[in-house]
C-alpha cells in the first residue's frame, strides 16, 4: 500500500507479493484506515495483467483453471481445476500423492457440483460479458 501511495508504479506492479494474495479479505477487515487493500490488490493484478508483468505464472494459471471450471460447471470443481492446471503448469505429477487421503476423506468429488435451475449457464454468461469487455478494453481476459 506504501508503493501505490507513493506513486511506484512499476516496483508495484512488478511485485511478486500481487500474485502471492490470497484474496481472503483479511487485510481489509483488519485495515486500521478502512482501506480495502483486498479490493487494492485485484486491481493492480489486473493492471499488472493488462501490461503483461505477471511475476508469477504458475498463479495465473491457476486462476484460468479455476475460471474454466466455474465458467463451465457454474462453480468450482475442485478436481477439474487441478487437472487443468497441472496441465497448463506442466507439472503433472506434482501432489498427486496427495489425492487418496484428499479423496477418503470427500475433500475432492469426482463429479462437479450441481448448480440448480441453470445457474451454470447464468454463470457462463456472466464470465462472457466480462470476457468481451476486457476484450475491448484491451485486457486480456
Amino acid at each position: 500500500m506504501r508503493g501505490v501511495q507513493l506513486g511506484l508504479k512499476d516496483q508495484v506492479l512488478n511485485s511478486r507479493s500481487l500474485w502471492m494474495c490470497l484474496s481472503c479479505s483479511t487485510c481489509s477487515l483488519r485495515c486500521p484506515n478502512d482501506i480495502d487493500v483486498a479490493a487494492v490488490m485485484e486491481t493492480l493484478r489486473h493492471m499488472a495483467r493488462k501490461e503483461g508483468r505477471v511475476t508469477v505464472p504458475k498463479v495465473e494459471k491457476f486462476w484460468f483453471s479455476f475460471l474454466d471450471t466455474v465458467r463451465r460447471f457454474g462453480r468450482t470443481y475442485e478436481i477439474g481445476t487441478m487437472a487443468l492446471y497441472m496441465l497448463r503448469s506442466m507439472r503433472v505429477f506434482t501432489d498427486v500423492d496427495l489425492a487418496p487421503a484428499a479423496l477418503a476423506k470427500q475433500k475432492l468429488g469426482f463429479k462437479p457440483h450441481v448448480t440448480p435451475n441453470g445457474g451454470a449457464e447464468a454463470v457462463g454468461r456472466i464470465l462472457k460479458r466480462y470476457e468481451e469487455r476486457a476484450k475491448r478494453e484491451g485486457v486480456r481476459p
